[in-house]
């Protein structure tokens, strides 16, 4: 038997969902494997997977890690 789904509804800026289903688009993921992928990161690193400054100049590094996430995803759903 498999895991059941739940839907989880939150708000959010238009202009940001749009900007971030564009950027997972980009990536190659949907919105909602992109927040399943954070939420999974969170709850194994029992914390926030990423640093939270104040620090703009960060979007490199970034984008580093949301396709080293997206790798990572990837291997779990081979796993599956």
């Amino acid at each position: 038997m498999g895991t059941k789904s739940v839907v989880m509804t939150c708000r959010v800026e238009e202009d940001l969902k749009r900007d971030f289903d564009k950027t997972c688009d980009a990536l190659g993921l949907s919105s909602s494997t992109a927040l399943t992928l954070f939420m999974k990161r969170v709850v194994a690193e029992e914390g926030i997977p990423f640093d939270i400054t104040l620090r703009k100049d960060r979007e490199e590094q970034m984008l580093k890690r949301l396709l080293s996430y997206k790798e990572k995803m990837e291997e779990m759903k081979e796993e599956n």
